[in-house]
C-alpha cells in the first residue's frame, strides 16, 4: 500500500505540503478498493470491513483472542511500558 499511495500526485493531497485529513482518508480508501478488485489480497487493521463493506466478493473476518489472553497481553504491555519509562 505504500507504493500505491507514494504514486498519488502530490498536488491532489497537499496543501503547503500539509496532509489534509479527507484527502488522507480518500486516498486510503480508493488504494484499498483498487487493490481488493485486482483479486486477492488480506488486510488486516486499516477499517477494511467498513471500506470494502459494498464488495459483494469480499469475506470478512474478525479474529478475537479469549478474554483472559487479551487482559495477559495488556497487561505486559502495560509493565513493558512501565520498564521503559524508568
Amino acid at each position: 500500500m505504500t507504493e500505491e499511495y507514494e504514486d498519488i500526485p502530490g498536488t491532489s493531497i497537499h496543501s503547503d505540503h500539509n496532509l489534509q485529513d479527507e484527502d488522507y482518508i480518500g486516498s486510503i480508501q480508493s488504494t484499498m478498493r483498487d487493490i481488493a478488485s485486482d483479486g486477492n489480497v488480506v488486510f488486516v487493521g486499516r477499517g477494511g470491513h467498513v471500506i470494502l463493506k459494498d464488495m459483494p466478493d469480499v469475506l470478512r473476518v474478525g479474529v478475537v483472542a479469549h478474554y483472559e489472553d487479551r487482559k495477559r497481553h495488556r497487561y505486559a504491555k502495560r509493565k513493558f511500558v512501565g520498564k521503559r519509562m524508568l
